[in-house]
């Protein structure tokens, strides 16, 4: 293929994505609407948005008026052509769990569902996996989330011990023929809840999850992505030397103002290092009267909450209490199953 074939392959693949997410975010358009707002020429549109018929991407809607001329063609956007499958696991009320979702590309829920294992394996997934490729065909990406550290397609380690060293994105892509991506939990879970977000490039949040059962984890979230760190080891805080035991001393969690006063240090930790503009905290072990007790800790030493008399500014992020983690990890799943369906060159406006 000679360079000026390839280029226009590229600029052909760019205009069509184009199109086709300028639609997504309309919903309905007609191809004047999509000619402004992409700044295609009528023609290239109208030619893009016959190959998204014929796809099924796209699909005719009805005559509507226009200024002053004949009616115009309103294009309404197939949200359940292109489907995504995340796969979330943790671990509940004493099983090994993983809830498997289909969302369409308005992030609508078309499936969902939860199983239960004594023991999560590779073979766990795939007869649950199996039957949704079969029921909804149009899946075009994988995303799964893990309690562990994941190195690209390795799981490094992992709170399912059956799963630490196993080739799981590889066995995952060689079964389905699809693009599949692993991550962290945590890092699932900043993705959800920051991913949609407009933050500065220099803004940093934390997410930090206390399952009690198994380590307590972090997901870092800077600008517009989430920081896995040089090794994918971002994140793993309960390594850090601290002088606390979140793993084997359970009676940390029964006790609100030992507990309260480990997380405003690991707060303050984490504060000196990321200077984070919001820290979340996640799990049903904490309650709004830890997140009070921890916000009076962090006031009470005053490491955090500045000097007013000094003109000292204030280093105190914001610090916030969620359930939302279940949905939080699924919706960043989505995020990140939705990132494999992007196309490799993007062009931009000036």
């Amino acid at each position: 293929m000679n360079e000026s074939c390839g280029n226009a392959l590229v600029v052909k693949e760019v205009n069509t994505a184009l199109v086709s997410k300028a639609l997504q975010n309309c919903r309905t358009a007609t191809k004047q609407e999509l000619s402004q707002l992409t700044g295609l020429s009528l023609m290239t549109v109208g030619t893009i948005l016959l190959q998204l018929e014929e796809s099924g991407e796209v699909l005719q809607g009805e005559q509507v008026p226009s200024a002053g001329g004949r009616p115009s063609r309103q294009y309404r956007y197939n949200a359940d052509s292109t489907l995504r499958l995340a796969v979330q696991t943790l671990k509940k009320d004493g099983f090994d769990t993983a809830e498997i979702c289909v969302a369409n590309a308005f992030d609508e829920i078309v499936y969902l569902k939860e199983f239960r294992v004594s023991h999560m394996e590779a073979q766990s997934f795939f007869a649950p996996i199996d039957d949704v490729l079969n029921a909804y065909p149009a899946i075009r990406s994988i995303a799964v989330g893990l309690p562990g550290v994941v190195q690209g397609d390795t799981v490094v380690s992992c709170d399912f011990g059956r799963l630490a060293g196993c080739d799981l994105g590889t066995l995952f892509r060689e079964r389905y023929g699809l693009p599949v991506v692993l991550d962290n939990d945590v890092n699932c879970v900043v993705a959800g809840r920051c991913g949609g977000r407009e933050l500065q490039p220099e803004t940093a949040v934390v997410a930090l999850y206390f399952p009690r059962v198994c380590a307590l984890g972090a997901g870092i979230w800077i600008g517009s992505g989430v920081y896995r760190g040089f090794r994918s080891y971002a994140g793993e805080v309960s390594d850090m030397p601290l002088g606390i035991d979140w793993c084997s001393d359970q009676t940390l969690y029964d006790d609100e103002l030992k507990l309260a006063a480990a997380i405003a240090k690991l707060v303050t930790s984490l504060c000196c290092v990321l200077d984070p503009q919001e820290i979340v905290l996640y799990g049903r072990v904490l309650t709004e009267r830890h997140l009070n007790l921890i916000l009076e800790h962090l006031k009470r030493t005053d490491k955090l909450s500045g000097d007013a008399c000094s003109g000292t500014r204030a280093r105190l992020p914001e610090i916030v209490l969620s359930p939302e983690f279940e949905t939080d990890y699924r919706n960043g799943l989505l995020h990140q199953a939705r990132s494999l369906l992007k196309p490799a060159f993007e062009l931009r406006r000036n």
